[in-house]
């Protein structure tokens, strides 16, 4: 399990986390490598266990976890009603992303949230990949910036 270097509340580039994850993952040994596939759905009032957030949050078994390297737009509090579209379409393709492929999750460390800093890694890429290349994400840039 990849549990982390990164301090809590530091500024954190998309390519200082993704060369640590690639230098992390390669001197793991195989038996490490255990990929999964599990059913999201999208997180609702009720007791959250598996479920995604938004574009970049999601809860895995009770754990709360904010996907590493990538800033979505939010959907609680949007500042404009792009980014409330926008982020509802990046809350339902995570979810999709998660629920149809096959990873493995790489954890970083903590936020300054608590919240479990982490990768999730398919056969190909990383999910936050997939969310930038769908225009539904970008890359983190040490602070959130304007979707509107």
């Amino acid at each position: 399990m990849l549990v982390a270097a990164f301090s809590a509340g530091a500024a954190y580039n998309a390519l200082d986390i993704d060369q640590w994850v690639h230098r992390q993952l390669s001197q793991e040994p195989a038996s490490a490598y255990r990929f999964e596939r599990i059913n999201f759905s999208i997180c609702g009032s009720f007791r959250r266990y598996t479920c995604v957030i938004d574009g970049d949050t999601v809860w895995l078994r009770g754990e709360k976890i904010r996907l590493a390297g990538i800033d979505a737009p939010e959907k609680h509090e949007p500042q404009c009603r792009y980014e409330a579209d926008l982020a509802n379409q990046a809350t339902h393709k995570l979810r999709d992303l998660l629920s149809d492929n096959e990873w493995r999750l790489a954890r970083i460390g903590k936020d300054r949230y608590g919240r479990t800093l982490a990768t999730f890694h398919t056969l190909t890429s990383t999910i936050g990949d997939e969310l930038i290349a769908a225009g539904l994400a970008r890359k983190w840039r040490g602070r959130r910036m304007p979707w509107c």
